[in-house]
């Protein structure tokens, strides 16, 4: 799609997808209501989404517009601070924030954020690699993903068979712990002919570790919350996921477009400033992989029925 027609069109793709599925909706979904579940809460909702869209795209902006992205960072501050305010004006919110004292859904949450931020970070970083450096077409890098897409699937099949053997603690941080190693890897990427050598062995180990690593952080950040909250767990969970993913991966774009800039101010061709510029993005996506197995091991149960 992206050699043919643009790569828009992978955006684009999703909006009848997404028409069909609401049309779908009313006739094969059955209804289910919470008569005592609290009203939404929209000023919270929208200065919560506001103030994170800020936050991620002063980030993004920073390297390139320096102390002109500072006013929006400082919006993204206000904005963020306003929102702890209202919540705490409000006792409903206030109520549901109880939700963080169960630890594990806490530290699935953090360490979702890590992972989460990990798969997009070598998504992207490798797709620039394989194409600014090593010269890959679009079709050609969608083919080179293939190997990372395969690992996925059979690190996310065996995860439950693992974490009934070991444990989610142990599956998570080991997991999450081997990831970080497969990142450290890919910091050391040529600037010529470097998939067979690292990414394809980084893709293999990978894919199946941060697969392996999401079902059992899925389970706690679901499991242990009173009937009433499943559904809110369940939204943190999912904004802990995308959220964490968007701002780790602003981080990894910035620190790799300032160390490349830095290079080519150096001296160092186009490729070699580039490549240096992305293993620096990687090796801070291996410690914010290590930091999110550090937080699973202190956090996550030893077994699946432990809540403690």
């Amino acid at each position: 799609m992206t050699a043919a027609v643009g790569w828009p069109w992978c955006f684009f793709i999703v909006v009848p997808l997404g028409l069909v599925s609401a049309t779908l909706a009313p006739a094969v979904l059955r209804e289910s209501r919470d008569e005592q579940a609290p009203p939404l809460d929209v000023l919270g909702a929208l200065l919560a989404a506001a103030g994170f869209g800020a936050l991620v795209f002063g980030i993004v902006r920073f390297e390139q517009d320096g102390a002109d992205a500072a006013p929006v960072l400082v919006g993204a501050a206000i904005l963020l601070a306003t929102f702890v305010a209202v919540e705490h004006r409000l006792s409903t919110p206030m109520v549901r924030l109880a939700i963080f004292r169960h630890r594990p859904l806490t530290g699935a949450n953090l360490s979702i954020a890590a992972n989460a931020g990990g798969f997009t970070g070598i998504m992207f970083i490798a797709t620039l690699y394989l194409q600014q450096v090593l010269g890959y077409s679009a079709l050609e890098t969608g083919l080179a993903f293939i190997p990372l897409a395969l690992s996925a699937c059979i690190g996310g099949l065996l995860a439950t068979r693992i974490v009934a053997w070991a444990g989610p603690r142990r599956t998570a941080a080991v997991s999450m712990t081997i990831s970080a190693a497969a990142f450290v890897l890919l910091s050391h990427t040529p600037n010529h002919n470097g998939y067979a050598p690292v990414l394809l062995p980084a893709f293999l180990i990978a894919g199946f570790t941060i697969a392996a690593a999401f079902v059992p952080l899925t389970a706690q950040g679901l499991t242990g919350v009173r009937e009433g909250e499943k559904g809110l767990a369940s939204g943190l969970f999912q904004t802990s996921t995308h959220l964490g993913a968007a701002i780790v991966l602003s981080v990894l774009a910035t620190a790799a477009t300032s160390r490349t800039s830095a290079a080519e101010a150096a001296g160092q061709t186009s490729h070699a400033a580039m490549t240096s510029g992305f293993s620096v993005a990687f090796l801070i996506a291996a410690a914010l992989l290590a930091l999110g197995a550090a937080t699973a091991a202190r956090t996550l149960p030893s077994t699946r029925a432990s809540n403690d």
